[in-house]
């Protein structure tokens, strides 16, 4: 587990019944009094969030401007691989079967903000304007539906060998448009 060696601990809530978590990582020597973005940078179907880690360079970024970045696993399907619900965009028949990914991300997002708020003391603070969802793959499609969804929390998305296969024909009445990226 390449993030046993970092200062990465894993966290866990229980959403949906089921346990859900993920890896927070931020430069260990921080000395920073400007607040952090937080980045939540999704795997992709099949994968996990060690490989992540390791293939999307979100780590670098933290450690040479500044960032937390968290890794969250995805739920396992019916065979076995780690699938995002985001509303049918990955694999097998089973993936279709809606999960409520948004809702356990917004459990995430509301979990991380509270234990990194100011008044917690935490090494640094994190600048809840500044959410930026980033994924791979079926991670990026889960990144837009995670956006589209709970836009008034998103900043940004930035995607990679991805799209939202299944949007719904009119985004919420709630919608507020943000920067998208998608390579």
């Amino acid at each position: 587990d390449s993030l046993s060696q970092l200062p990465a601990p894993r966290h866990c809530v229980t959403h949906g019944g089921q346990s859900r978590c993920w890896y927070e990582y931020h430069k260990a020597a921080s000395s920073s009094t400007t607040a952090v973005p937080l980045i939540v940078d999704m795997h992709g179907y099949g994968g996990c969030s060690t490989d992540q880690s390791a293939m999307s360079g979100w780590r670098e970024i933290a450690d040479n401007h500044g960032a937390l970045i968290i890794w969250p696993f995805a739920s396992l399907d019916s065979a076995g691989s780690r699938s995002w619900g985001a509303a049918g965009s990955a694999g097998g028949s089973d993936n279709k079967q809606p999960m409520d990914d948004v809702g356990f991300l917004r459990t995430l997002v509301a979990n991380v903000l509270l234990r990194w708020a100011p008044s917690a003391s935490p090494p640094v603070q994190i600048d809840p304007a500044r959410l930026y969802m980033v994924g791979y793959s079926n991670g990026c499609m889960m990144a837009q539906r995670f956006a589209l969804e709970a836009s008034e929390l998103v900043a940004a998305v930035g995607c990679q060998s991805g799209d939202l296969l299944s949007p719904p024909a009119e985004p919420p009445a709630s919608f507020a448009p943000m920067p998208i990226i998608t390579v």
